[in-house]
């Protein structure tokens, strides 16, 4: 199950790696949606106006979610999530990326999915969208190494399968009765960014990086995992601004990933998966 070890929270799952040291408090915790399926939807639901601008970043703890200091337009990317990286979302308007909005959020008691935030989605914004692939710049992350291997900087974990909620009451019951399971190790499919510049993994895929740099203003398109590797790991990664010249700062970002954990990011071209926007209106009162 995936856990949370922080009480300060900022999901999103857009991050501005190079301009973060002002937006945030010293670390924070990001967590990995899962998708989901059509027709899911939370018990209860609350998004409220918020003047607060945060580093949009999902929260889970447990059956609850919560989003602080979101736009619409990340709440969309949030909830359309791709293999191609990051979802640009067209024809939105104005507001649509600068009023913010935070976002808390219960289920029945099965872990929040993308899916239930697509719901919530069309019955408070009246949303109604179309996606349709383009054709433009993308970064493809490899392995730098001609081996394949990634540098140790990369360590291997195991991040156990959330358990299924019971599927009778007899099988409810049965669970509350058995003896307490150990618990794990260590959080699992965490993100946590650091003052300084620094970036933390802990039991996430290569996928899921390549999605966080997505958001990476140095890079500013999407990010596409190219490198083969299925595993999860753990990681930490220091780096210097990009408009920070100075190299006794430390490797810019792109150095950083090549240097640090073995991966290549080269500009190419690719697929773009776009949430184009048909209807959308002003947030609903809860």
């Amino acid at each position: 199950m995936m856990r949370i070890r922080l009480s300060v929270r900022a999901v999103v799952a857009a991050i501005g790696l190079l301009s973060i040291a002002t937006l945030m408090s010293p670390t924070l915790n990001a967590q990995v949606l899962r998708a989901g399926t059509d027709g899911e939807r939370f018990d209860v639901a609350s998004i409220k106006p918020t003047l607060r601008a945060q580093v949009p970043m999902p929260q889970v703890h447990g059956d609850v979610i919560q989003i602080s200091g979101i736009t619409l337009s990340d709440l969309i990317r949030f909830a359309y999530p791709t293999a191609n990286g990051q979802v640009f979302v067209d024809k939105a308007p104005g507001w649509a990326t600068k009023e913010r909005f935070d976002v808390l959020a219960k289920t029945s008691g099965e872990l929040p999915s993308s899916s239930m935030l697509r719901v919530l989605l069309a019955e408070r914004f009246k949303l109604r969208m179309h996606v349709e692939p383009r054709e433009g710049t993308v970064f493809e992350l490899t392995i730098a190494k001609k081996d394949g291997r990634p540098r140790p900087g990369l360590n291997k974990t195991h991040c156990p399968s959330p358990e299924a909620p019971p599927a009778t009451l007899e099988e409810s019951l049965a669970r509350k009765m058995a003896p307490l399971a150990a618990p794990d190790v260590g959080p699992c499919q965490t993100m946590r960014i650091g003052a300084g510049f620094t970036l933390n993994g802990e039991g996430v895929t290569i996928a899921d990086l390549a999605r966080t740099l997505t958001y990476a203003p140095i890079f500013n398109a999407p990010v596409i995992d190219r490198t083969g590797l299925t595993d999860r790991y753990d990681f930490s990664m220091q780096y210097r601004g990009d408009s920070d010249p100075n190299a006794e700062h430390g490797p810019t970002l792109p150095s950083a990933l090549e240097e640090q954990l073995g991966l290549k990011i080269e500009r190419t071209r690719g697929t773009i998966d776009t949430v184009v926007i048909e209807q959308v209106e002003p947030l609903e009162a809860n």
